[in-house]
């Protein structure tokens, strides 16, 4: 309380804004987040951790993150009988590696189907961008102006 009364309530320029944690598909597919928050994981089937392959990888001097799935897993193929990271397994027998959506969806409503999924809001920002015109119109404060 005493954070929000110091950098909100007491600067004229700063208005505070609640926004919703469930927010429609619609502003993450706008955003890029449904098509780009994502991280290639690979699981160790022996001690059944799950790593980025995209990092692992980039550790023996490839890009990473240019490459595919297919691609990731033949050079983590080859690196099966080193050391597993996780520091335990003294080699890893790597699964297919997977792309892992980092949102968090969840149904709104009684039916799970592609028309009710939603996501859980995973930057607080989002809340302003998709507020401000709102907030700009009925604040009536000049450029700029904190949220």
């Amino acid at each position: 309380q005493a954070w929000w009364k110091k950098f909100v309530v007491e600067r004229p320029e700063c208005h505070g804004l609640e926004s919703s944690v469930i927010l429609s598909p619609k502003v993450w597919q706008a955003s890029g987040h449904v098509q780009n928050f994502v991280d290639p994981l690979v699981e160790c089937e022996g001690c059944e951790k799950r790593f980025r392959a995209d990092k692992l990888v980039e550790e023996k001097g490839f890009n990473g993150e240019a490459m595919s799935l297919d691609e990731l897993s033949t050079v983590l193929e080859e690196t099966k009988n080193e050391p597993c990271p996780c520091g335990k397994m003294k080699s890893c027998s790597w699964g297919k590696p997977k792309q892992f959506n980092l949102l968090l969806n969840t149904n709104i409503g009684p039916v799970e189907s592609d028309a009710s999924r939603s996501y859980l809001r995973p930057e607080t920002a989002q809340g302003a961008y998709i507020n401000f015109r709102n907030v700009f119109s009925t604040m009536r404060q000049p450029l700029p102006f904190g949220i």
